[in-house]
């Protein structure tokens, strides 16, 4: 259901999860988007499934340009954990623990949401990553793969989702002209569907 008032990150998808019937979730922010293979890896890889098997596996972020160093700026907290690679058939996957519960593109288990990212109180306008996220990772840091929460990153050979700049959404033409980032991919879909418009509209006339 549309909210009827501004609530902020946190108790928006709240609200939202409670409208879920699966056992899991895709969360993709506003300001996020995925690259068009990105779904296609996701499922070639089986790790919806693995999510499922293992009971200790809550939540798997999907890279962006900028996680990767994640590994090195909580090296401190992710000092007694290393990456877990699991076969399926012919196909490994890796996933690399990460310290935090972030707001990054991801699936979870909306039982995990329940018991360990809503079992807290939030206020309006809080995010989960600057909140519940800064408790992790102090946790995390102090106690060591007992303060663990099964929360991973899908380790590709490249990201696979972007943070799009800005506040609000703009055409391409004017985020490059911002030299705001815009991907290869981003500008490609845009031009099929500028000739695809086109061409509805010749056939029109």
């Amino acid at each position: 259901d549309r909210q009827t008032e501004w609530k902020g990150f946190a108790l928006t998808l709240w609200s939202a999860l409670k409208q879920v019937t699966t056992p899991l979730v895709m969360v993709l922010p506003h300001d996020y988007e995925l690259s068009p293979i990105a779904l296609v890896k996701i499922e070639i890889c089986g790790m919806l499934h693995e999510m499922m098997e293992f009971t200790d596996i809550n939540y798997i972020g999907l890279p962006n340009p900028r996680s990767s160093t994640l590994k090195s700026r909580h090296a401190e907290a992710l000092r007694d954990l290393h990456t877990r690679t699991i076969v399926r058939g012919d196909m490994e996957i890796s996933l690399e623990p990460m310290a935090m519960w972030k707001e990054n593109p991801h699936f979870a288990k909306i039982e995990a949401y329940q018991s360990i990212v809503f079992s807290r109180h939030y206020k309006r306008g809080q995010f989960i990553e600057d909140t519940l996220g800064q408790e992790m990772l102090a946790n995390i840091k102090e106690k060591g793969r007992d303060a663990f929460h099964g929360t991973y990153l899908l380790s590709l050979d490249l990201p696979c989702s972007f943070h799009m700049d800005g506040p609000r959404y703009l055409p391409i033409l004017e985020r490059q002209a911002l030299h705001y980032s815009v991907q290869d991919f981003e500008v490609e879909a845009a031009e099929q569907a500028s000739h695809f418009v086109s061409k509805r509209v010749h056939n029109h006339i």
